[in-house]
């Protein structure tokens, strides 16, 4: 889990994009859920792609670690939701 790893900044970050992974599998086939690459969850279908200007690397996150790693607990619900409009 990245939240108790050492140098990976735990503020300041952008959320560059959001998936929902579902949108590339059929009824019929089982999704394939990702897990939150900053706290471990489980099963993230809406992922938020979140990147820091002092890491390296991009993290792959569900919407409550994206909340607190961006300290915006209003834009990033808000994406979700909009994805979770056009899955219906």
């Amino acid at each position: 889990m990245e939240w108790n790893k050492a140098g990976i900044p735990h503020k300041g970050w952008s959320c560059v994009d959001v998936e929902d992974i579902a949108e590339y599998f059929d009824d019929a086939e089982e999704i394939e859920y990702e897990q939150c690459e900053m706290c471990g969850r489980e099963r993230i279908r809406f992922v938020h792609i979140m990147r820091h200007p002092d890491y390296p690397d991009e993290l792959r996150v569900g919407c409550v670690c994206a909340e607190k790693m961006s300290d915006d607990y209003v834009n990033p619900r808000r994406a979700e939701d909009t994805l979770k409009k056009r899955a219906v």
